[in-house]
């Protein structure tokens, strides 16, 4: 994998995100020139909060059940939503989450000053997570079809449905990309857009069991009524 400066895809108020090539392990390799896929590599500054972030979202990444990584064919009903509406995939693919760690016996030669200062650099380096590189963030204006937002707001019910709070649903936060992606690159176009929601530092995961199913469903209901703000979408009628 590798990474540079110039290969920054976005910044937030904790992390980086980067496009990286990925040779993959084999015997798996990919219908490119290189054998290499694109993915997006996220890493977290080095203060304790947004680390926190970064591992909560890998938590919740290593969560998802593989229906909201996939897509399928067909369509859902998704309720308060009147129209059925595709079943796609509502998240990236999720590729792994990698700690630092310090090989002590790559260092044993040294004296016990260096490995003392090579384990606490290592240890302040980031962890990477990897994920499905999907686009560029959507732009609801007034281009942006009613059916696109409908489709983005069951994206979004569809996580709560299986229990997930996202608690930072925002336009930065849903991905747009040319699709459909069962077709090879050249043959996709902007007329079939493939869409997923990412960035899940902040979200929860609520059980049948939790002791605060009560604060989940208020947190949904909430959660919904800002996504119908923040994708301009009129008063709910479709």
């Amino acid at each position: 994998m590798r990474l540079s400066a110039g290969s920054m895809l976005g910044e937030g108020h904790h992390s980086s995100v980067y496009l990286s090539a990925l040779t993959l392990p084999r015997p798996l390799s990919a219908r490119t020139l290189t054998g290499e896929v694109s993915v997006a590599c996220k890493m977290s500054d080095p203060d304790p909060e947004a680390r926190e972030h970064l591992e909560n979202e890998a938590k919740i990444y290593a969560s998802f059940p593989k229906h909201l990584q996939e897509d399928w064919c067909g369509l859902n009903m998704m309720p308060p939503i009147k129209t059925p509406v595709p079943a796609c995939a509502v998240v990236p693919k999720f590729y792994g989450y990698y700690k630092p760690a310090f090989d002590e016996e790559a260092f044993r030669s040294e004296s016990e000053e260096v490995r003392a200062e090579m384990k606490a650099f290592i240890e302040r380096l980031s962890p990477i997570l990897l994920m499905e590189h999907c686009g560029i963030p959507i732009v609801t204006s007034k281009n942006f079809h009613v059916d696109k937002k409908i489709l983005c707001y069951s994206m979004l019910r569809r996580l709560h449905i299986n229990d997930y709070i996202h608690n930072s649903f925002y336009q930065r936060n849903v991905l747009v990309q040319p699709g459909p992606l069962t077709r090879p690159p050249e043959e996709r176009s902007m007329k079939m857009p493939s869409y997923r929601v990412i960035d899940f530092g902040r979200s929860e995961l609520y059980g049948p069991s939790n002791d605060k199913m009560s604060e989940y469903d208020a947190g949904w209901g909430n959660e919904l009524y800002r996504a119908t703000e923040e994708l301009n979408m009129e008063p709910f009628v479709y």
